[in-house]
């Protein structure tokens, strides 16, 4: 979470930042309709559906993002890190090599908690552990359409926040890929002219 919150600092793209800001507008309306409407069974059906699209979502993606992550770790050179390590990058008090892991570990933060909360809403929605037996049929369809607004606000924000940064996460390995070969050729040019002089 300390690697999440510290890469929140770093740019960020601009489509990124509107296409995550409407779509919490767009949740946050639908929510407000069902909740006026009443509309319980429907709000459910898109929990569920959200749900399941959370949890398909994460466990495929994140089989896929441990792996490249694993492949992009194991072929990087030990010296090339070192020197990443000790190269401050413009613009922020972190070095190359924790901008471009802190990149790497918030997409994986984004997807393990997206995760978790499609796990839990599925636990959650099995267990009928609340009762509303002493309010009126009315009430109970309103504060049970509110609960699935959130939960589908809450979901729907963290499966449009994953998607997005799987698009970032990308870019940042084709970008950490060039910042290895073009710092990898500088040392490999300074170490043959150091051995010539």
């Amino acid at each position: 979470r300390q690697a999440y919150v510290v890469s929140k600092s770093l740019g960020r793209s601009k489509f990124n930042w509107w296409t995550y800001r409407i779509a919490i507008v767009a949740l946050l309306t639908i929510g407000a309709l069902w909740t006026l409407n009443g509309q319980s069974v429907v709000s459910y059906e898109a929990v569920t559906s959200i749900s399941d699209t959370a949890f398909d979502l994460t466990v495929q993606i994140l089989g896929f993002l441990i792996g490249g992550f694993a492949i992009f770790a194991t072929i990087s050179d030990s010296k090339l890190m070192v020197r990443l390590a000790k190269t401050p990058m413009k613009k922020t008090d972190l070095s190359v090599f924790k901008t471009i892991f802190f990149n790497f570990i918030s997409v994986f933060y984004i997807y393990v908690v997206t995760l978790s909360l499609a796990i839990l809403t599925k636990i959650g929605a099995s267990l009928h552990i609340v009762s509303l037996e002493g309010l009126s049929d009315e009430m109970q369809v309103h504060l049970v359409t509110l609960v699935n607004s959130i939960v589908f606000l809450v979901l729907g924000a963290a499966v449009v926040l994953s998607v997005l940064r799987l698009k970032s996460f990308i870019w940042n390995i084709y970008q950490a890929y060039l910042t290895l070969l073009v710092v990898g050729q500088i040392v490999d040019d300074g170490s043959n002219n150091g051995s010539g002089s």
